[in-house]
């Protein structure tokens, strides 16, 4: 199991890249900063409010 792991990891296939770009982080904030609930913001973006969050915290580090 964790040999086909390795091997589809090294085609590039196993991971998932990140679920928003820096441009829709960036103006996640910016609508969050006016008044829009993060909610709202998650919904438009087509993404779960854990992951508007997560993106939110690991864009500031």
């Amino acid at each position: 199991m964790r040999e086909s792991i390795a091997l589809a990891k090294a085609r590039g296939v196993y991971d998932r890249g990140p679920k928003l770009s820096a441009d829709q982080i960036d103006t996640a904030r910016r609508r969050i900063a006016n008044g829009v609930t993060k909610s709202r913001v998650a919904r438009d973006l087509g993404v779960s409010r854990q992951t508007l969050y997560t993106a939110l915290c690991a864009n500031l580090e």
